[in-house]
Formats: C-alpha cells, sequence, structure tokens
C-alpha cells in the first residue's frame, strides 16, 4: 500500500476502534514502530494522560468535555499538550 493509502486506512481504523495502542497498530499494519509514529504526527494524533501514554487516538476522535477532557473507558485523553497545561 502506498503511504496515502496506509494514511486513509489508519484514520478509518481510528473511526471504528476510536482509540488503539502502537503494538495494536504495528502488528494490524504491518509496519515497523517509527513508521507508526510519523503517520499519527502527521494524522495529528494524542496519546492518553492515563496509562503512561500506552494509548493514542486521533485528535478528531475525541469529544471533549468543557474542561477539555475525554475518556474511553478508563483512558483519559485531554486537547491540551501535556498534564500539567491540563491541571493549570
Amino acid at each position: 500500500m502506498s503511504k496515502t493509502e496506509n494514511l486513509q486506512a489508519l484514520a478509518e481504523f481510528f473511526q471504528m476502534q476510536k482509540v488503539s495502542t502502537f503494538n495494536e497498530l504495528t502488528n494490524k499494519f504491518a509496519c515497523n514502530e517509527r513508521t507508526i509514529q510519523r503517520y499519527l504526527k502527521e494524522l495529528d494524533s494524542i496519546t492518553s494522560y492515563t496509562h503512561s501514554g500506552h494509548y493514542i487516538t486521533l485528535a478528531g476522535v475525541p469529544r471533549f468535555d468543557r474542561n477539555g477532557i475525554w475518556f474511553y473507558k478508563t483512558i483519559g485523553f485531554t486537547k491540551y499538550k501535556n498534564s500539567l497545561e491540563l491541571i493549570v
């Protein structure tokens, strides 16, 4: 698959799955972790502020509350760049 096709497939995956891990993505898309990281950066991904940043979603997926927080099950995401900005 071309880069464009991979980016589109990854975006569609997150529309259905909502949240994933690097390990799940590397297995699903048969890419190495660095390639997945480049794709996620291009698609504007965010990592969870809970679970040591282990989970990933795309910025367009969450519906943040008025405090800039979104939970998917027990996994927390914020629209802010880091936990400190969230607290402030």
